[in-house]
């Protein structure tokens, strides 16, 4: 796998959770991606814009064609998008840029969550190796975290975690629910599944035992 390009705008970051990778690969949930209190987005949010994060593990190429910012992590890359449309389709259009297998492609959308904050989230990358930028779309973005230091622990990425009760969380719940059941039907329409028995020829028994684990039994019915 090729070397990822360098950045020098990108900070050099203090070692801390870089060195627990259990402690970063499983804290971006809904609940932890709240907007900061503090940092002022400005005009960010006047558009119709939304920003996403999502995952991608195992053997691959590095984003270069589709704007984004992402981040090296152990086995797996963290990757920000900004979206004013279709999501899943931008989401391919990354897969396709870092060479991720088609088969491949659903456990990685369903990594997928929005994020309130995206300064925040570049914050946390920052700290656990430097982050590249590609293309325009989150220059903006980028431009805002020069002026903030690297969140140094999960905490302060998450900001009060106890605020998963508030409607805004609660909102990204379902929307994240939802999501998943989305991205399913998109899965089963791309692989050709015409009949809920085509599911157990069509898909291996991993990928069946990652739609128990993601979205829970309730797959079934929804397939059906």
């Amino acid at each position: 796998m090729p070397s990822p390009p360098t950045n020098s705008s990108a900070n050099q970051h203090p070692p801390g959770l870089a060195n627990h990778p259990e402690q970063f690969a499983g804290r971006l949930t809904a609940s932890h991606l709240q907007t900061d209190d503090v940092v002022s987005l400005g005009d960010i949010y006047s558009t119709d814009s939304r920003y996403y994060t999502f995952a991608i593990r195992g053997q691959r190429a590095y984003p270069s064609h589709i704007s984004c910012v992402y981040v090296e992590h152990e086995d797996h890359l963290h990757i920000l998008i900004k979206c004013n449309g279709n999501v899943g389709g931008k989401i391919d259009r990354v897969l396709r840029d870092c060479n991720v297998p088609p088969g491949d492609w659903y456990q990685a959308k369903l990594t997928k969550i929005l994020v309130n904050n995206p300064v925040k989230i570049i914050r946390y990358f920052k700290f656990h190796n430097e982050p590249i930028i590609i293309g325009n779309d989150l220059r903006d973005i980028w431009g805002i975290t020069d002026h903030f230091p690297a969140l140094e622990s999960a905490y302060q990425c998450c900001g009060i975690q106890l605020r998963t009760q508030t409607k805004i969380a609660l909102n990204n719940r379902i929307s994240n629910r939802t999501n998943k059941y989305k991205t399913l039907h998109e899965e089963l329409l791309r692989r050709g599944v015409r009949d809920f028995k085509d599911i157990f020829t069509i898909f291996t028994v991993d990928e069946i035992m990652q739609f128990n684990a993601s979205i829970g039994l309730q797959w079934r019915e929804i397939t059906k």
